[in-house]
């Protein structure tokens, strides 16, 4: 089964007042950064960190680091 492709660019405006991070891996080729930095530009308010030296599996690769910025983020976004 085939997953058409669909572009929401135009509606991302809409997350605005929504606390959003969006989290990039530095060596993801499926997803590269490029991609997460486009996204988080077109969410007023969306925070965008990028994390070095990881790939797609980045939960895995690195599950401190999206562990403590999920915190951080749900902390925030509470307040």
């Amino acid at each position: 089964m085939r997953c058409k492709r669909v572009d929401v660019t135009s509606r991302l405006s809409e997350l605005a007042g929504i606390p959003v991070l969006v989290l990039s891996a530095a060596r993801d080729i499926l997803r590269p950064p490029a991609c997460g930095r486009k996204l988080a530009a077109g969410i007023p308010g969306a925070r965008y960190v990028g994390i070095a030296d990881t790939a797609h599996g980045v939960t895995i690769q690195a599950p401190e680091i999206v562990s403590q910025l999920l915190s951080d983020h749900s902390k925030s976004a509470r307040a």
